[in-house]
């Protein structure tokens, strides 16, 4: 299993510094998440480029710094809105091309707002095509304070678009009171992507490893649904205490 990490495991260290910062720690499959719009140009993109491909690594994943506004951009009643939000997302997707990025990760509609699915699945369908012109697959993420974040819909989902691709956060699905194995095997073929996270009764972030989710387990579920892609560690500052645990983690993960 090919793992990574994401940067925003250093958050707030500025982005290149994180990129550094990770590479220089051996690790060489690696999630970007931007966090403004000047990280956005191809100027910022290229320079990415140039040092993950010096120290022969790939950024596999962008996780945009947009997706808290989605909702409001993407499932709007006002066509006009929807549109632009579809062309201002192309630069997202040009980014992921200059990186080499496949996998754009989207949160979607926050749960307070009332979600009409047929519009949503609409909606998504066209940011999707929008996003394989490209060569890019736009994953709905399993967020737990998003309408997605729910097994239900994503269900869903799934039966209105049978190509869809998701990534499925563990964390997410601890958070939303999902069984994380269950969301996986749900998943099943339209698995793209996941975020790595471990958990224990007291806890529902912590470093792979550091917690009492069985990996194992995860490993054999993956296995049946021939799951093949990458697996991001995808954590918050708070969550570790050394540095050296993203890459301790990240052993485990590829020894599964």
């Amino acid at each position: 299993m090919q793992a990574g990490v994401s940067t925003s495991c250093l958050f707030p260290m500025l982005l290149e510094e994180a990129l550094d910062h990770l590479l220089a720690l051996g690790v060489r499959t690696v999630e970007v998440f931007l966090n403004t719009e000047s990280e956005r140009v191809p100027a910022f993109a290229r320079l990415l480029r140039e040092k993950a491909d010096a120290a022969g690594a790939r950024i596999v994943s962008v996780h945009p710094y947009s997706s808290e506004y989605e909702g409001i951009r993407f499932f709007t009643k006002y066509p006009r809105r929807f549109a632009d939000s579809v062309e201002d997302y192309r630069r997202y997707f040009e980014f992921c091309n200059i990186v080499g990025a496949d996998i754009l990760v989207f949160h979607g509609l926050r749960d307070f707002i009332p979600a009409e699915r047929s519009l949503y699945f609409e909606r998504f369908a066209a940011l999707m095509e929008a996003g394989r012109a490209y060569g890019v697959e736009v994953c709905q993420e399993n967020v737990a304070r998003f309408h997605a974040g729910r097994s239900d819909f994503l269900a869903d989902m799934i039966r209105v678009i049978p190509d869809v691709g998701l990534a499925i956060d563990l964390k997410q699905a601890v958070r939303a009171g999902e069984d994380p194995i269950a969301m996986l095997e749900l998943a099943g073929s339209n698995l793209r992507h996941i975020h790595a996270s471990d958990h224990d009764p007291s806890h529902d972030c912590l470093a792979p490893g550091a917690g009492c989710f069985d990996f194992a387990q995860m490993a054999r579920a993956l296995e049946q649904i021939g799951y093949r892609g990458r697996i991001i560690i995808e954590l918050y500052r708070s969550n570790y205490c050394r540095e050296e645990e993203l890459i301790r983690s990240c052993r485990l993960l590829e020894g599964l």
